[in-house]
């Protein structure tokens, strides 16, 4: 199932995180229409998750207003959404 190899993917990168001042450690996966996966983490060098979660969400609201978010936490625990 893709949403199990997305999350599979976000926790591989999450090494990469840099969040010293909130500790916020989020990696997303990102699925296209052609099957291909990007990955991306959040890079902060001050205490403003929200201002880079808003950012991100901004930016897929742009461009894929329907697009279907799959959130996971280390547990496994998943919850899906529509962004819209």
């Amino acid at each position: 199932m893709y949403e199990n190899d997305l999350v599979k993917a976000a926790f591989k990168v999450r090494s990469r995180v840099h969040a010293p001042f909130s500790k916020f450690s989020v990696a997303a996966a990102l699925l296209t229409e052609v099957g291909n996966i990007f990955t991306g983490v959040v890079v902060t060098d001050s205490d403003a998750p929200a201002l880079s979660c808003g950012a991100c969400r901004q930016v897929l609201a742009e461009f894929k207003p329907e697009i279907k978010i799959v959130a996971s936490l280390i547990s496994g625990d998943m919850q899906k959404f529509n962004l819209s």
